[in-house]
C-alpha cells in the first residue's frame, strides 16, 4: 500500500489521515472475490466522518484468483452502491466551509489518490471514482445528491480528468456532461 501511494506523493502519515487501510489477499477476498493484496479508500463525509461507502485498490491486479476480465481490475466497488464525492482532507480543509462558500474554488479530477496529492497541495480538490461516478444512472439519478450539499452559484470549478479524454471519446462525453450539470447549477 505505501510504495502504491508513494507514487502519488503520498506518505505514511497522510495514509493514517485519509484512514485507508491495507488488506491482505484474503480480506480481499471475502470482500471483492479477489484473491489479491489491496486497501480500503473509506469516503469521508463533510466533517471528516466515514460514510458507509468505500472503494479497493487492488495490487497485483493482473493475477489472482477472481480475475476473468481481459483488461485490468485496478480498483472494486460493492455492487449496487451509490457513488459518492470523494473529500480528502490533508491540509485541514474544512468540507463544510467549503460547501457552503462558493467563493472557494474546487477541482474535479478522476481518482482518489489524485485528489488527496492535489488537498495535500492546498486546493479543494474532489475526487470521482471514475468518469461517470457523478451520476447514477442505473438508479435514475442524473446526478448524486452529493451536489445538493454544495452552493454552485458563481463558484469557479475546474475539471481536471486523466490525460486518455484526448484519445477516449467516452471520457470527452463525460467531461462535457459533468460540465452542463455543474453550469445548470451555476457554477
Amino acid at each position: 500500500m505505501l510504495s502504491d501511494l508513494k507514487r502519488s506523493d503520498l506518505s505514511p502519515a497522510d495514509s493514517r489521515k485519509l484512514k485507508y487501510e491495507p488488506l491482505t489477499p484474503e480480506e480481499t477476498e471475502s470482500i471483492s472475490g479477489r484473491e489479491v493484496p489491496s486497501y480500503r479508500i473509506p469516503y469521508l463525509d463533510a466533517e471528516g466522518k466515514e460514510t458507509k461507502f468505500f472503494r479497493l485498490k487492488l495490487l497485483d491486479h493482473q493475477t489472482g484468483k477472481g480475475f476473468s476480465q481481459k483488461k485490468a481490475i485496478k480498483y472494486y466497488q460493492p455492487a449496487n452502491t451509490l457513488p459518492k464525492f470523494y473529500l480528502p482532507n490533508l491540509n485541514g480543509t474544512s468540507w463544510k466551509k467549503v460547501q457552503e462558500n462558493a467563493g472557494l474554488e474546487i477541482i474535479f479530477t478522476e481518482g482518489e489518490k489524485k485528489a488527496a496529492r492535489a488537498g495535500k497541495a492546498g486546493y479543494h480538490c474532489i475526487g470521482l471514482g471514475g468518469v461517470w461516478s457523478w451520476k447514477a444512472t442505473k438508479r435514475g439519478l442524473a446526478s448524486l445528491p452529493d451536489f445538493d450539499d454544495f452552493e454552485w452559484s458563481g463558484r469557479k470549478t475546474y475539471l481536471c480528468f486523466d490525460s486518455d479524454m484526448y484519445s477516449n471519446p467516452k471520457v470527452i462525453v463525460a467531461l462535457y456532461q459533468l460540465s452542463m450539470e455543474l453550469l445548470r447549477r451555476g457554477a
